[in-house]
């Protein structure tokens, strides 16, 4: 125990609350080692007793150690808070409470009392990887402080991480920025990227984004996909675009103006030698694979081109 929270039984009650709450506050906590909400608004009581630095005591009192005092404090149902100040009852509260309504209860014992309530604590470091980790330390020791995750989130956010929502998981090394959808997952090393709802989502080096239920892997370069679509992309400043169901896979080169693939459903695309050489279209269930050229397919088709243009219905 500290300055500010101490232990009371019977024979100190009459010095250490009756006599001590004549000169400031002394809240009273009603508790027992069987009582499992007394050990979730013990730990409460205790931090704000430190972080109020004396501006009043906590006294904490075993109900099962000291049967008289619960019974003429009627403390029937514990957790029971009972603040004192010059011999009367401020206020009291019974069962756990989240941390705002005690800090709530807390400062209007101390309005009453006529005593200024404290400032807060001290403001977070400057330092962005100290006020992570103080960010983290206050989450970690508090799951219901709302505040402590969202200055994490902003904190992350404004150093360049990412953010992920509901059910998504984000891993990020270094990036400018990244959004993620419901349920969707994604590995950042650097860039900017988005990714849809289920949608998965690698980026090394470049800009991605992935519709719902889209998959993207980019080592370098840009990559978009629609509903279902994959696109991997391996060098290049290439910009690839699959439609539902399309697969793009871009060994390098430099898109056009289809964005150096179109698949459409069913479609796939295998680009190796770069669109720079040529670009290509594919109608639903068509297949292009080009080394170097241009390439046109209809539905059904296949094409493989390896230098020149090709066209098919």
């Amino acid at each position: 125990m500290s300055a500010h929270v101490i232990d009371v039984n019977e024979s100190t009650f009459q010095e250490a609350v009756v006599q001590a709450c004549m000169v400031k506050p002394i809240i009273i906590d009603f508790w027992a080692t069987w009582c499992g909400p007394c050990k979730q608004l013990g730990p409460i009581l205790e931090d704000f007793a430190e972080q109020y630095q004396g501006a009043f005591t906590l006294a904490k009192i075993d109900v099962d150690q000291n049967p008289q005092l619960a019974a003429y404090f009627q403390a029937q149902s514990i957790p029971m808070v009972l603040a004192l100040y010059q011999g009367q009852v401020v206020s009291s509260f019974a069962g756990a409470q989240p941390k705002s309504n005690v800090k709530q209860f807390i400062d209007e014992v101390l309005t009453r009392s006529g005593i200024e309530v404290p400032q807060g604590e001290a403001p977070p470091p400057s330092d962005p990887l100290a006020a992570e980790a103080h960010w983290r330390e206050k989450g970690a020791k508090d799951a219901e402080d709302g505040n402590a995750r969202l200055e994490l989130g902003r904190l992350l956010l404004t150093s360049g991480v990412g953010l992920a929502s509901s059910s998504g998981a984000l891993s990020v090394v270094t990036a400018n920025a990244a959004a993620e959808g419901t349920s969707g997952s994604m590995a950042i090393a650097t860039g900017t990227s988005s990714v849809g709802s289920s949608g998965r989502l690698a980026l090394g080096t470049g800009d991605a984004t992935s519709g719902a239920g889209g998959a993207i892997a980019v080592l370098v370069g840009e990559g978009t996909t629609g509903d279902g679509g994959h696109i991997s992309v391996v060098a290049g400043g290439t910009s690839a675009n699959a439609a539902q169901g399309g697969v793009v896979t871009i060994a390098a080169g430099e898109g056009t103006s289809v964005d150096a693939g179109n698949g459409g459903d069913g479609g796939t695309i295998s680009l190796i030698g770069g669109a720079a050489l040529g670009t290509a279209l594919t109608d639903s269930g068509g297949r292009v694979q080009i080394r170097g050229g241009a390439s046109v397919t209809g539905r059904g088709g296949a094409v493989d081109v390896t230098t020149g243009a090709s066209a098919e219905g």
